[in-house]
C-alpha cells in the first residue's frame, strides 16, 4: 500500500473532499526529470524537493493523493510531520 497508515487515517477522518494534506512523496525513480514530470502532470507544486533521496513535500487534495498512489513512479505517500534530531549519545 503506497499510502501510509497515518495519512489513510487522516483521509478517513476528513469529510471535506477539498481539504488539503501535507505529504511527503517518495519516488521509485532517481531521475529528477521524471519526478518533476509526475508532479506537473498531476498539478502539484512541491513545497520542497529532496535531492539526497528521491522525494518531495507538497500540500495536496485527496484526489491528488489518489492520483499519486496510482502513479507507477511513486513508491510511497506519507503524512508530513515535524522531524526532530536526537542528541548524540
Amino acid at each position: 500500500m503506497k499510502i501510509d497508515t497515518a495519512l489513510a487515517e487522516a483521509l478517513g477522518a476528513a469529510p471535506d473532499p477539498a481539504q488539503r494534506f501535507g505529504v511527503i512523496i517518495r519516488f521509485s525513480t532517481e531521475d529528477a526529470t521524471t519526478r518533476r514530470g509526475v508532479l506537473q502532470r498531476l498539478g502539484i507544486t512541491p513545497t520542497a524537493v529532496y535531492e539526497s533521496l528521491p522525494g518531495a513535500a507538497a500540500t495536496v487534495t485527496r484526489a491528488q493523493i489518489d492520483s499519486l498512489a496510482a502513479a507507477a513512479e511513486v513508491s510511497a505517500i506519507e503524512a508530513d510531520g515535524t522531524a526532530t534530531v536526537l542528541p548524540r549519545r
